[in-house]
C-alpha cells in the first residue's frame, strides 16, 4: 500500500517540476510494478519504472543507478535518490554520485530489508521521516 504521505507529496513535485522515477531491486518486471503503481498512485508522474530483475545489475551496485542515470538522460549531480535501504539505496546512490536521501519510517516494518543493509551513513546525506522533510529541504535549495 502506499506510504504515508506520498499521495500529497507526489503532486507536490510535479507542480514544482521535478521529475521522478522508480527505480527498485523488486522481483517483478517493470510492467507488473507499473501496473501496480497506476492502481494505487493513479496521481503519480512517475517517467519509467526499473526493476532489477530485468538487468544483469542490482542495487547497490553503481551500474543500476548510472542505467536509471542514462534512462533520465542526467548526470549524477543532477540526481537525488531517495530509499529505505541502508546498503542498498543510500551507500549505492552515493557511490553513483547521487545526493542520496534515506526515508526511515520506524513505524513501518521493513520485511526484506536484510540485518547487513543496517548501516549508519558516514558520508553527507538526507534523512528523513515524512516525505513533507523532503519538500523543507527542496525549499532550502
Amino acid at each position: 500500500k502506499p506510504m504515508p504521505g506520498i499521495r500529497a507529496f507526489l503532486p507536490e513535485l510535479e507542480r514544482r517540476g521535478i521529475r521522478s522515477a522508480v527505480v527498485s531491486n523488486m522481483n517483478f518486471r517493470g510492467a507488473n510494478l507499473r501496473e501496480r503503481i497506476d492502481r494505487l498512485l493513479p496521481e503519480h508522474h512517475f517517467e519509467f519504472v526499473l526493476c532489477s530483475c530485468e538487468y544483469a545489475t542490482r542495487k547497490p551496485a553503481p551500474a543500476f543507478f548510472r542505467l536509471a542515470l542514462t534512462r533520465a538522460g542526467l548526470e549524477p549531480e543532477e540526481a537525488w535518490y531517495v530509499g529505505d535501504n541502508p546498503r542498498a539505496d543510500i551507500l549505492g546512490a552515493h557511490n553513483a554520485g547521487l545526493f542520496p536521501v534515506h526515508y526511515c519510517r520506524t513505524d513501518i516494518p521493513c520485511p526484506y530489508r536484510a540485518p547487513q543493509d543496517e548501516m549508519e551513513p558516514d558520508f553527507p546525506h538526507l534523512r528523513i521521516t515524512e516525505w513533507e522533510e523532503l519538500l523543507t529541504a527542496l525549499d532550502r535549495l
